[in-house]
């Protein structure tokens, strides 16, 4: 049977019969090259994936901070690698400081610097003692070998140029601390960026404050660290209500007012001087904070008869072990108390840098994170 002209039959398939030049105009339609073909060439063959995603807007003060902390780096690095005077203990101070600052910095760079990631299976969440025990992976900037790569990266060009003497250049690494301390103390009491991101972002700001506070007096009194690498990697919590914060640290004061009076037992001279002042501080907070839960209509929290202390002060050293611990412990309740308050983060951001200042005068730590629940 003749089929009619223009028409097709084929596997079932009846439509119009498709000629070359229909042909033609759907191959390169499709985008492929035919030889011998002239013109403009092919149409460029149309993509698979999907579009680009638009860039994050970073947080308000992260990239100046960002840059500061990276200079603070670069200036620690370039003196290790300029000065051979420096003295062991001095070459572990400056280096544990340059690795604080590289980790601060990759977390300034981040997406979200106020993001941490939350714990693995395995991993515990923190305790009342603010601490949980290693076990997950570490992310990068939260200490351990991530902040450490066993090479600086920095470049070895400082943004500050390096004085001839070593002594000289610790003079202004301690100076260009004190400087950054007071650029992330103001942003701490001033945060910007999205309303549900600024609790956290005034701890974040508080934290390296108070961490570039204690670095400053660290190189002023010589502190020696010692050989143990960075370990405090910042855990993800739920914020408590103001009124929870407040009530955990009162709890946590009549414990650190306990530790320090069984300590001052076997201390004298200044350093008994320096803890009977830092126990009258914290009597005084106490007090305020009680008055204030008090002005809100809310319970109080009442002091224990006694306290577990985790180290027994039997001796000068062991009382300053104890004080050193339990300042360390109490900062991430500072770090809680500054994020929640609305009426005294001046406050709370001062006794949070003399607590991690402290920390420095009573042991041999350097903080990364201060202020921050963290795993160890």
């Amino acid at each position: 049977m003749t089929e009619p002209a223009g028409t097709r039959n084929t596997a079932g398939f009846t439509g119009p019969a498709i000629g070359r030049r229909s042909l033609l105009i759907m191959i390169v339609a499709g985008g492929l090259a035919l030889a011998g073909c002239t013109g403009s060439g092919p149409l460029p063959t149309p993509s698979s994936s999907a579009p680009p995603s638009p860039t994050p807007t970073p947080l308000p003060g992260t990239v100046e901070a960002a840059a500061t902390e990276d200079a603070l780096a670069g200036y620690a690095h370039a003196m290790l690698t300029r000065y051979d005077d420096l003295e062991a203990a001095g070459k572990r101070l400056i280096t544990r400081i340059r690795d604080a600052h590289v980790a601060h910095a990759a977390v300034l760079n981040s997406t979200d610097p106020t993001a941490v990631p939350a714990p693995t299976s395995g991993a515990s969440t923190p305790t009342s003692s603010a601490t949980a025990p290693t076990g997950s992976a570490t992310p990068p900037g939260e200490g351990g070998s991530a902040a450490q790569p066993g090479g600086c990266s920095c470049s070895s060009q400082p943004t500050t140029p390096l004085p001839t003497s070593s002594t000289k250049a610790l003079k202004t690494l301690r100076a260009m601390e004190t400087k950054a301390a007071a650029a992330h103390r103001k942003r701490a009491l001033a945060p910007t960026g999205p309303q549900d991101q600024l609790p956290w972002l005034t701890l974040l700001w508080g934290s390296l404050s108070s961490a570039a506070a204690s670095y400053a007096q660290a190189l002023a009194e010589g502190l020696d660290p010692g050989e143990a690498p960075l370990q405090d990697h910042r855990v993800a919590v739920e914020l408590p209500s103001a009124t929870g914060a407040v009530q955990s640290l009162v709890e946590q004061c009549y414990a650190v007012i306990f530790g320090y009076q069984a300590a001052l037992a076997k201390l004298s001279g200044s350093t008994a001087d320096h803890a009977r002042s830092s126990l009258a501080g914290y009597r005084d907070l106490r007090d305020q904070l009680s008055g204030w839960l008090t002005g809100q209509d809310t319970d109080v929290p009442a002091a224990h008869a006694a306290y577990r202390l985790p180290i027994q002060p039997t001796n000068s050293s062991r009382a300053a072990a104890l004080i050193g611990t339990m300042e360390d412990q109490l900062l991430p309740f500072l770090g809680q108390w500054l994020a929640t308050t609305e009426h005294d983060q001046q406050r709370a951001l001062d006794t949070m840098i003399t607590g991690s200042r402290n920390v420095g005068y009573w042991s041999d730590k350097i903080n990364l994170w201060p202020g921050w629940p963290v795993r160890r």
